[in-house]
């Protein structure tokens, strides 16, 4: 998957996510073709930059698959923990990377998905499958209810 950092959630994912959070407040790293599926109530594209923005709500994150956004993101996320209620990340699973490292420090709850997501984006006209693995963190979620959502999924853990 490498060429773009813009990677567009499958739809049984941000399902999932939905019911834990309910609604999606925010989704802090997104475009308008993204966010006709997340169904956020506010979005922040490249053009907003959610990096010099405020975080609120219940947050819907997949950050930007580049190498340095998405630790950036990562620490906005755990700078920005008092302001948000609840936030459910899709990230790649990279375990002894630096942000990763830091999302399982301060996430709540877990979930190793069992299959490779397809992806769409904008460079390419069928979805694509990355390298690697994906992880979903939940921070201030229902630990219950994130559990029942992602475990048809994958593996899930809690703190």
């Amino acid at each position: 998957m490498a060429g773009t950092a813009e990677w567009y959630t499958p739809a049984p994912i941000i399902e999932a996510a939905r019911a834990v959070l309910g609604e999606i407040d925010l989704d802090p790293a997104s475009c308008a073709e993204a966010n006709r599926t997340v169904q956020a109530t506010k979005y922040f594209d490249q053009k907003a930059n959610g990096l010099e923005r405020s975080w609120y709500g219940r947050i819907w994150l997949n950050p930007p698959y580049s190498r340095g956004l998405i630790g950036a993101f990562v620490d906005k996320l755990a700078e920005d923990r008092a302001d948000y209620h609840q936030a459910i990340v899709l990230v790649n699973a990279s375990p002894g990377v630096e942000w990763f490292t830091k999302l399982s420090a301060f996430g709540d709850v877990l979930c190793l998905l069992d299959k490779r997501l397809r992806f769409r984006s904008p460079d390419h006209e069928g979805a694509q499958s990355p390298r690697h693995g994906q992880a979903v963190f939940g921070i201030g979620c229902d630990l219950e209810a994130f559990l029942h959502a992602f475990r048809e999924l994958g593996c899930c853990w809690k703190k």
